[in-house]
């Protein structure tokens, strides 16, 4: 699920940094809706995404990121399935809204403020979860705590974000094999809520050096 998700996402934005070709262009949307319809082969009857098609269990990181890939897809114009996005949004709203998580644990903090994240994007905030992870304070992770920040500000509400954050400190450093966190993946996490706030000359610093 995350190398079909990764292989198609960035193709959503080749069209406005470049100007392709018709044919060119005309692969570049094969590609996507191709991508769209493999979802189906991963999804459970939960509405989650397995990691492997016909696997038997969910991956969560793998569930908002398909998801995060479908609510961007449809924003640019191409036709999501709704039965497929519609389960897969519910999914991530019932684990999002549920109480049970080790929120001790730094990847499952990162991995609850994507999903919140990714339903804020949708149009759909679960204001409940986002303002009980918020009540962690220090104890959350930076990266998740850019990824609340990002969902308060999708949410209409920039000046929790910005008490969210500092825009002096640097980019999270701490990585997790479970959310495929990497520094630069992080600097993208950063710059991205930098985009949302209108942040420019901090987003062009730190563009540039991605």
């Amino acid at each position: 699920i995350e190398q079909l998700t990764s292989a198609v996402f960035p193709q959503l934005y080749i069209g406005s940094i470049l100007e392709a070709d018709p044919s060119r262009q005309q692969e570049i949307e094969m590609n996507i809706k191709d991508g769209i319809d493999k979802l189906r082969h991963y999804q459970l009857s939960s509405g989650g995404m397995s990691f492997w098609p016909g696997s038997a269990y969910v991956s969560d990181w793998g569930s908002a990121y398909a998801a995060h890939f479908m609510v961007e897809a449809e924003k640019a114009g191409y036709t999501v399935p709704a039965g497929i996005n519609n389960r897969l949004l519910q999914y991530l709203k019932t684990e999002a809204g549920a109480y049970g998580f080790d929120a001790s644990k730094k990847y499952l903090q990162v991995t609850q403020a994507y999903r919140l994240y990714v339903l804020a994007a949708a149009g759909d905030p679960l204001t409940g979860a986002m303002n009980r992870l918020r009540e962690r304070g220090e104890q959350l992770d930076k990266t998740a705590l850019w990824f609340l920040a990002g969902s308060y500000a999708l949410s209409g509400r920039k000046e929790v974000a910005y008490d969210l954050i500092d825009l002096r400190k640097p980019v999270p450093g701490d990585s997790y094999r479970e959310t495929y966190g990497t520094r630069e993946r992080n600097m993208a996490v950063v710059l991205n809520v930098l985009s949302i706030l209108d942040e420019r000359e901090e987003a062009f610093r730190l563009a540039s050096e991605l």
